[in-house]
């Protein structure tokens, strides 16, 4: 019985965010989390979603507090979910780069550097891993590039290299053709 009325819930949700009211799914959404038994990884992540999409719609005051809202979401995903740390970083990491579109602050920066050092640390990786790695290092290759440190940016280029020797981005970068 319980199940059922969790389950209106996030038809409920769906509905609304299907009608483009993402304030209203945004609400729903929380009653739906708030009324399961154990929310999973996947549910709290729709959370993220939610705000993230709410953000892409708005401007000004209210698209950062979406932006907040979802990074905070992403936070509360990885402190709850071992499993999902990595997809944690690399939400937190893409939502503040949306925050600091410029990457002059380096909002980024931390999630980034976590994340690579995750990946970079497992014996096996997949596509997934290959690919946020290189974004990874095409973020601090970026960032370092801005602070004019091009040692450092020059060694994020070079590990993309390892990874794509192909990158046009990373070759570009170093001046290669």
């Amino acid at each position: 019985r319980k199940e059922i009325h969790s389950d209106v819930l996030k038809q409920i949700a769906d509905a609304y965010e299907a009608k483009g009211d993402i304030n209203n799914a945004i609400s729903a959404y929380k009653d739906y989390l708030n009324d399961l038994p154990k929310a999973t990884a996947s549910d709290l992540a729709g959370l993220g979603t939610l705000y993230n999409e709410y953000a892409d719609k708005t401007t000004g005051a209210a698209k950062t507090e979406a932006y907040k809202n979802a990074d905070s979401v992403y936070e509360d995903l990885g402190n709850k979910f071992p499993n999902a740390v990595e997809f944690s970083y690399f939400m937190r990491a893409r939502v503040n780069s949306y925050l600091d579109p410029d990457t002059k602050l380096g909002l980024s920066k931390p999630f980034y550097e976590k994340l690579a050092d995750l990946i970079a640390a497992k014996s096996e990786k997949d596509n997934t891993d290959t690919t946020r790695l290189v974004e990874c290092y095409r973020y601090l290759g970026y960032f370092y590039y801005l602070k004019k440190d091009s040692k450092t940016a020059d060694s994020y280029w070079h590990k993309i290299l390892e990874i794509d020797p192909n990158n046009a981005t990373a070759k570009q970068a170093l001046g290669m053709k």
